[in-house]
């Protein structure tokens, strides 16, 4: 996720300066193939190691990597998916050997000869060993693509790709499925139509509106829809709408459908971009069509939005027909008596089962007191030995890239703080797996929150979405009770 900026990079030079581009110019796009060859594998192969282990294990890697771009450049970003996992890795259990074993006066030392034999050995080994392997499956992948291309298969790949995002799988399907398949091809042929299918907005976008439809006569929450639709289309942000569609799954059959729509226009009409499309706005998604493409594209879009639009419209007035007929029934008995018999018993439509929800519906009174939200101690039912809202310092957003949703809550929730005139709170943002230590407060979505084991051991404060301003007046209420002595 770190790197997402060299892709865009690439694919900038490429839609302005390739041969079809707005200002054809041989020597500018070469700068591209340069980056996409030798730079971009690097760099992944680094971060990679550097997850592993540290930044030793990240230098580990690309030497490792050097063995297969020797051997084919081509196949550098699968070669890097190799290498980051295998020198980090390595590394992480020599360096184990270093800390326990080595004198302290001779570690520097032996730790740089350590780092240069194990880096020559890797290059050797991928060299003879796993160059050959790459290159195979890189072209089995791209064979693979094309056959789904050349046979109009590739509509099916929403069936899998937008429940996939639901559940918070959005960046490992397109970052590390679509994306290194997509600049493979777009090598050979100047773009491809993959980097479309996880970014389309279209389908996200329909459902949103879709709601926003069906839900024009409640004010506050026609806010909050209107504000995650704008979110989801220029901000490109998927994550927005899928706490609406886990509070509902039925939701995901008019999503899929909408992404289906989506890609049978784009593979029609052979709409592609030139490079990686982050994150997935409409802006950024014509940006990097250019011009031959630009109006396709967003033909595309427009379809997948009009089709999962319509398909939530209609699933959520027929699920509030089946809701009227569960309604419940006046029974008289012998005692003359009105009886209350339910037939079943279901949650409102898109209403999450949680007090916290039930209390924003309610009418709002002068002395109403706004008390905190189970966090994830009380979840796992395990008493923290103080208030988690007291002595806060640093406070982490997190979600599972730590770039889109996350960013954007952190950003209305420092200025919810300043208006609220709270100073000495740092808020920052993390991804799920770089969460540092001092962080006294963790603040996450609480289906991520389900989705995360890791997340259950530390002191977490738990919202219904990101975009919800209510949950973040609930969260200062907590820290000022807390200050206050009375949390």
């Amino acid at each position: 996720m770190k790197n997402i900026g060299i892709f865009v990079f690439i694919g900038l030079l490429s839609v302005v300066f390739q041969t079809k581009g707005w200002f054809p110019n041989e020597d500018i796009y070469a700068i591209s193939q340069v980056a996409y060859r030798y730079v971009l594998p690097c760099m992944i192969a680094y971060e990679g190691g550097n997850l592993l282990s540290d930044s030793f294990g990240g230098l580990a890697a690309v030497m490792a990597l050097c063995g297969i771009l020797l051997r084919d450049p081509e196949a550098g970003i699968f070669g890097a998916m190799i290498s980051a996992p295998l020198g980090g890795y390595l590394w992480k259990k020599e360096r184990e050997f270093l800390e326990r074993d080595c004198f302290a006066e001779t570690k520097m030392l032996f730790r740089n000869l350590l780092l240069g034999l194990t880096g020559a050995v890797l290059a050797v080994g991928e060299y003879y060993l796993l160059a050959e392997a790459v290159t195979v499956f890189a072209v089995a992948a791209g064979s693979c693509i094309g056959w789904i291309l050349e046979h109009g298969y590739i509509a099916v790949l929403n069936v899998l790709i937008e429940p996939a995002k639901v559940f918070f799988l959005n960046n490992i399907m397109n970052h590390g499925i679509l994306v290194p398949l997509g600049m493979s091809q777009a090598e050979q042929t100047g773009g491809s139509i993959l980097f479309l299918l996880e970014t389309n907005p279209g389908p996200g976008l329909g459902m949103l509106l879709g709601l926003l439809l069906y839900k024009r006569k409640n004010v506050k929450r026609r806010q909050e829809l209107a504000t995650a639709a704008f979110t989801q289309a220029i901000g490109g942000i998927h994550e927005v709408y899928f706490p609406f569609v886990l509070a509902d799954l039925g939701l995901l059959f008019p999503l899929i459908v909408g992404g289906v729509a989506g890609s049978i226009w784009f593979s029609v009409f052979h709409c592609e971009t030139a490079g990686v499309i982050s994150p997935g706005s409409v802006l950024t998604i014509l940006i990097m069509a250019g011009r031959s493409s630009m109006l396709p594209v967003l033909g595309g879009i427009l379809v997948s939005t009009a089709v999962s639009g319509v398909g939530s419209y209609l699933y959520l007035c027929w699920r509030g027909e089946k809701k009227e007929e569960l309604q419940p029934e006046v029974v008289k008995t012998d005692d003359a008596q009105n009886v209350v018999q339910l037939k079943t018993m279901e949650p409102e439509v898109l209403q999450p089962e949680t007090p916290e929800r039930e209390k924003q519906e309610e009418p709002e009174t002068e002395n109403e007191e706004i008390s905190c939200p189970e966090t994830a101690s009380e979840q796992e039912e395990k008493p923290m030995p103080e208030n988690i809202y007291q002595n806060l310092h640093k406070i982490g957003f997190v979600c599972d890239g730590g770039m889109g949703s996350s960013a954007m809550g952190a950003a209305l929730f420092r200025r919810a703080l300043k208006t609220a005139g709270i100073s000495g709170i740092q808020v920052e943002v993390y991804a799920a797996d770089l969460i540092e230590e001092d962080i006294d407060l963790i603040v996450c979505q609480k289906e991520f929150y389900a989705l995360n084991p890791q997340l259950h051991e530390k002191a977490c404060h738990v919202i219904a979405g990101f975009t919800d301003r209510e949950e973040y007046i609930k969260l200062i209420q907590c820290i000022q009770d807390a200050q206050n002595g009375r949390g």
